[in-house]
């Protein structure tokens, strides 16, 4: 029998930094909209077809990204990155531009569920609880949590355990499953500092003003890599993390959809599938340095690490 692990909830108090509050008027107009959605059984798109047919209509779409190598970020004057690479292929494929809006990670689904973008495309790790407020397509990547520490690694942590038994205080990018990691371990909220992004919880490390900061194995190595300290350094964990279900914590990451967008959703799976076969994933994933074993079980799907328990 496969078995896969994931890690769950994140704690409500850090989990979105930005919350959306409606008035009545919006209420009405809201209900009002999900009234016509619903008498017209359509892909969210009402008289004007699927968000898909939309999207396809217009020639563009726009994705809500993080600016966060290797997933979505923006070298120069173009989008690249594992998540961003993915969509550009499937929408190339369907004559469609694909335009990015940086948003700070923690806001990424807030901004989607605001009609921002179109998508999210950012590497974000398919959780239970962010799938009661937004689809995912399939597990795109695979990947365990590693630690930055100052140099030499002075207060000697290669593991959650050692944080949690240690006076160290923990760095991390706001809205993550690091936060979760973290909690688990025993740490107390006064020891944990979210960032807005990883490279600003890099440079606290950087500037001693933390003892170690975690992050993604690959998005950590390039959070350093862009950070150019000599300072500090990346450590492999000597054990993985634990989730809240007290499992070991691997993430799979995916690319976020609105919740009436299935048409497209589906399209993107078959299109994932089709890359499989064909090479075009395995090559991007080692464009960016992804190595087999981050790549998630070809019949694993969003659904399953939706319901995980």
């Amino acid at each position: 029998m496969r078995r896969f692990m994931v890690s769950s909830q994140l704690m409500p108090s850090r989990r979105l930094s930005r919350q959306h509050t409606r008035g009545p008027v919006a209420v009405a107009l809201a209900s009002l909209l999900a009234f016509s959605l619903v008498a017209c059984g359509g892909d969210g798109g009402g008289s004007g077809g699927s968000t898909f047919d939309q999207i396809k209509d217009e020639g563009t779409v726009t994705i809500g990204y993080a600016n966060e190598a290797p997933y979505a970020y923006k070298q120069g004057d173009e989008l690249t990155g594992i998540a961003l690479e993915f969509l550009k292929a499937f929408f190339a494929e369907n004559d469609v531009e694909v335009k990015g809006e940086v948003v700070e990670f923690a806001g990424l689904i807030p901004g989607l569920q605001a009609d921002r973008y179109d998508l999210v495309g950012a590497g974000m790790y398919i959780l239970p609880e962010r799938c009661d407020v937004a689809d995912f397509g399939p597990p795109e990547y695979q990947m365990l949590t590693a630690f930055a520490v100052a140099k030499g690694n002075p207060l000697g942590i290669t593991s959650y355990d050692e944080l949690a038994a240690s006076d160290a205080v923990y760095a991390t990018s706001a809205g993550v499953a690091e936060i979760e990691y973290a909690e688990v371990a025993g740490l107390p909220d006064d020891r944990i500092k979210t960032f807005p992004s990883y490279a600003d919880a890099a440079a606290a490390l950087d500037a001693g003003r933390v003892d170690v900061m975690a992050q993604q194995q690959m998005g950590l190595k390039a959070t350093l890599k862009a950070l150019g300290s000599d300072q500090v350094e990346y450590v492999e964990l000597t054990a993985p993390a634990t989730d809240v279900r007290g499992n070991p914590a691997v993430g799979y990451g995916g690319t976020v959809f609105p919740k009436d967008s299935d048409e497209l959703r589906e399209a993107y799976t078959e299109w994932l599938a089709a890359a499989r076969e064909d090479g075009t994933y395995a090559e991007i994933m080692k464009q960016f340095g992804f190595a087999e074993e981050n790549m998630p079980p070809a019949d694993l799907t969003a659904e399953e690490l939706c319901s995980a328990s």
